[in-house]
């Protein structure tokens, strides 16, 4: 008796390691192509906890993952850290001026394509007091920043074809608000 349980354990022991296996297999392993890689993984999370606190008005934290660069050529500015007043205002400011904001997020999904990584998520915005969902597609994650995803967009479009919350949850900085800052 004691030496069928013994196997039993040790049956279900096995089942468990493969099960493990072929779960590190799956999700870990970086692969062209496919969703299923750790890098991949890492910066879904990324993405989801920039938008959760956004729409959370946690705009410190999601500050955190914006990487800074210059709107005149895209050149990242060195201290952004100097940024996030600005960035904090742009975006308070649009929610309490325009009630234009973030509400929620849907489908988000991240594949890596050609060498490089492709970020679509539905967002679900109100804009002036209505909801309003629409689909961003593209490079929502341009930059990589000491080991972390960092976002300089959540928009692939052109920042002249961008809407008002698109530009102000942007990473990109103008020359008036860089000048502002350094005053």
């Amino acid at each position: 008796m004691k030496k069928s349980l013994k196997t039993i354990l040790i049956g279900i022991a096995a089942c468990l390691a493969v099960g493990l296996l072929i779960a590190v297999t799956v999700f870990f392993i970086p692969r062209d192509n496919t969703s299923f890689s750790f890098e991949c993984f890492r910066l879904r999370c990324a993405a989801s906890d920039f938008l959760k606190d956004v729409k959370q008005q946690r705009y410190d934290e999601a500050f955190d993952r914006i990487y800074c660069v210059s709107a005149e050529d895209d050149s990242p500015l060195t201290s952004g850290e100097s940024f996030r007043d600005v960035w904090t205002q742009r975006v308070s400011a649009l929610r309490e001026k325009d009630n234009t904001y973030l509400n929620g997020f849907s489908d988000l999904s991240v594949r890596k394509e050609d060498g490089s990584f492709t970020v679509t998520v539905t967002l679900s915005v109100t804009r002036q007091g209505y909801n309003d969902p629409f689909y961003a597609n593209g490079s929502v994650i341009t930059a990589v920043y000491d080991g972390g995803w960092k976002f300089v967009s959540v928009s692939e479009y052109d920042p002249s074809l961008q809407t008002a919350l698109e530009k102000a949850l942007s990473g990109r900085f103008t020359f008036d608000e860089r000048a502002n800052e350094e005053t």
